[in-house]
């Protein structure tokens, strides 16, 4: 998504039971866990910049993405509020999922706490 001169990633992190990302990497039908998932990115990538609205579950930041493809790419981040409590967790995990089933952005994740959605 573009708007005002800015792109946007957007960046989460949902883990289900359900979800199957083990791979087989010989013949002895062995498996390993990939590295990350397919919507996955590294935390330390991400850089929290100062807050510029409020969700539903979350804060809403300005911020800044990094990688090899975009040295500094700019980027809305959305903080879970108060996910130590299962429900709101739950209700912000499902939030990012449907967002994610749209794919009408650009996304990524961290496996790691605090949750975060970013656009």
């Amino acid at each position: 998504i573009k708007g005002q001169g800015v792109e946007y990633f957007t960046s989460v992190t949902f883990p289900t039971e359900t979800d199957d990302y083990a791979e087989i990497i010989d013949e002895e039908d062995t498996y390993t866990m990939p590295s990350t998932r397919d919507y996955e990115i590294q935390r330390e990538r991400i850089e929290l910049g100062r807050c510029i609205g409020e969700g539903q579950f979350g804060d809403v930041h300005q911020g800044a993405y990094t990688s090899p493809e975009n040295p500094a790419l700019a980027v809305a981040i959305k903080t879970c509020k108060n996910c130590t409590s299962d429900s709101v967790r739950e209700k912000f995990l499902q939030e990012a999922s449907e967002v994610i089933a749209s794919k009408e952005i650009q996304f990524g994740s961290s496996i790691s706490d605090p949750l975060c959605l970013s656009a």
